[in-house]
């Protein structure tokens, strides 16, 4: 789900402009710290964006390693202890942010996490400025998270970063599209750009590894969570030192004048290619790998369908 949408701050705003009343505007996100992932990344991208469009970029945090490249950025950073959770501290970072907008003349405040959306929204509520939230993650759910989830949903715009989580926010949330708009994330291609590694670098940090010069090395870039994905990597090639020596796999099966190639997912008869669905390609493939073997319809559900009795 993708809409574009356009925030008027006129319907925020006494002064019928922005709520700083300058035609440049001063965008505020807010999230509990700057340490490492796509939040915080996240945050250092808009910041420069919104600087490099002649805006003022503020980002309120309580801190760390990553302030340094909102600056880099262009952005100013605003220590306040808005990792915490507890109620009376929200409270208490809502006044905090009430009188942060009001300094700095903040036009539009933008909040990426649960905890420090929850003071922004009050304050954004209490100043009148139009409130964003960007739906990082789809968060645990149950009847108390739900509750307190539903602050990402109250942006006056939600942005979702992927359509799953869109389809995630419109279905659990409620949101619709007048409000909704999906901004998938990506990488800074000249970032990641294996040119740009010199050979210098890598033998440097082939010998600061210890890597053997014959083995195959497997990277997965990302802080150390569940969510990342490093233990499934560990399991599957702990699954694969398990796994016997098989005969290599054939990537074309025949059957007269049938023939089905794996590799391109393609059929042809007699010459002549044959259209398939992908479960009728999935029935014909078992089949082929079992000529001659009788099979039962169960056997068909429970291969191919996936139904087991």
């Amino acid at each position: 789900m993708s809409s574009s949408l356009d925030i008027d701050p006129a319907r925020h705003s006494s002064t019928g402009a922005w709520g700083g009343g300058t035609a440049s505007p001063t965008v505020l996100q807010v999230l509990p710290a700057l340490e490492a992932g796509g939040v915080e990344r996240g945050t250092v991208q808009i910041a420069g964006g919104i600087v490099r469009a002649g805006g003022r970029a503020l980002v309120a945090s309580s801190g760390g390693p990553m302030v340094h490249e909102v600056e880099r950025a262009g952005g100013e950073h605003v220590v306040l202890p808005l990792a915490a959770k507890n109620p009376a501290r929200i409270w208490a970072n809502a006044k905090r942010l009430v009188a942060l907008v009001e300094s700095e003349k903040v036009d539009l405040v933008h909040a990426r996490s649960r905890a420090p959306a929850w003071s922004a929204w009050i304050a954004a509520r209490r100043t009148g400025r139009p409130f964003v939230t960007t739906f990082h993650s789809p968060y645990g759910h149950n009847w108390l998270k739900h509750s307190y989830n539903a602050v990402m949903a109250r942006g006056d715009a939600v942005i979702a970063i992927s359509e799953y989580l869109a389809d995630h926010v419109v279905r659990t949330y409620r949101v619709g599209s007048d409000r909704l708009v999906t901004i998938p994330r990506g990488i800074d291609l000249e970032l990641f750009n294996p040119a740009a590694v010199s050979a210098s670098r890598m033998i440097q940090l082939a010998r600061a590894w210890r890597l053997p010069d014959d083995r195959p090395v497997i990277m997965l870039p990302g802080r150390l969570t569940r969510w990342k994905g490093q233990g499934l990597l560990l399991d599957a090639i702990a699954a694969l030192g398990r796994r016997p020596q098989m005969s290599e796999e054939p990537t074309v099966l025949r059957a007269r004048d049938l023939e089905m190639n794996l590799l391109t997912r393609k059929v042809v008869r007699s010459g002549q290619p044959v259209d398939l669905l992908p479960r009728e390609f999935a029935l014909l493939e078992h089949l082929l790998r079992r000529k001659g073997r009788v099979q039962t319809r169960t056997m068909l559900l429970e291969a191919v369908w996936d139904i087991h009795f």
